[in-house]
């Protein structure tokens, strides 16, 4: 298994992808930090988040955490709340750069907490630190850009 380090990282070819899956997101609220400890199972692995942050569902209902800040940028707006409280958006200028993986591998984060991929899955480089995908997820919600 290998460890994505910062220099790892910065040195894997990464090819240009556009997002167009939907997403389902719902503010998580203080009810929420009580019933999940403060903490979201993320398929890669635990996820802490605080009230204020969002809740976003995938393609496939995985689950992950959006912080409260302008994460939406790049999305609109497709309809109001469902029963569950979530809205979904439909993403419009969402473009990322992305590797896959062949081997196992862990991302540590900077709370301390560690994501582990799996053997296909995807690794989308976000500034100064790295997101996984799963596979499944990663092909059902982004288009390879072509040029």
């Amino acid at each position: 298994m290998i460890e994505i380090t910062a220099e790892v990282l910065d040195s894997l070819h990464y090819e240009p992808y556009r997002k167009v899956g939907l997403v389902r997101v719902r503010q998580l609220m203080e009810e929420d930090y009580r019933q999940r400890q403060g903490i979201i199972q993320t398929l890669e692995g635990p996820s802490t988040f605080h009230p204020g942050d969002y809740l976003a569902r995938g393609v496939l209902d995985e689950e992950w955490v959006m912080g409260s800040g302008s994460q939406m940028e790049g999305y609109v707006l497709l309809d109001g709340k469902d029963d569950e409280g979530f809205v979904t958006y439909r993403p419009v200028s969402i473009l990322c750069y992305a590797c896959r993986i062949q081997e196992p591998f862990l991302v540590k984060r900077a709370n301390g907490l560690v994501l582990s991929g799996k053997a296909g899955d995807y690794l989308l480089h976000l500034g100064d630190k790295g997101r996984i995908v799963d596979r499944v997820v990663f092909e059902q919600s982004y288009q390879r850009i072509n040029g």
